[in-house]
């Protein structure tokens, strides 16, 4: 027997889950996202101190999920409620900032590694 757990990540087009096996069992269970939910919203939002008078150099701070969806309501140009429906772009533009689509994509699934790891959004 290995020490290896398994984890699978749905990045969907709204919504993202995730399920996780045991590394001492063979009993796959659903990753419980936020507090209240097995599934986080997949929705991505720029940090309103990382906008078009950023440095060029500075690397975007990212919100996902629920804060980004209550963070968007106040200021939509910095939200980007479907980023899957870009996977075929280089980049997406959030505030009249260019991001690379990896860095967006790769903030939803590093906040599922963060639930993983025990730090519950």
């Amino acid at each position: 027997m290995t020490n290896a757990w398994h984890l699978a990540i749905d990045f969907g087009t709204s919504n993202t889950a995730a399920a996780h096996q045991s590394p001492m069992g063979k009993e796959i269970s659903a990753l419980a996202l936020t507090h209240r939910s097995n599934i986080l919203p997949s929705a991505v939002f720029l940090d309103s101190s990382h906008g078009a008078h950023a440095a060029a150099d500075e690397e975007p701070t990212l919100l996902n999920g629920d804060s980004a969806l209550a963070r968007g309501r106040r200021d939509p140009s910095r939200l980007l409620l479907s980023p899957k429906r870009y996977i075929d772009h280089d980049e997406v533009k959030l505030a009249a900032k260019d991001l690379p689509l990896t860095k967006v994509v790769g903030s939803v699934l590093a906040t599922v590694l963060r639930v993983k790891s025990g730090v519950v959004v």
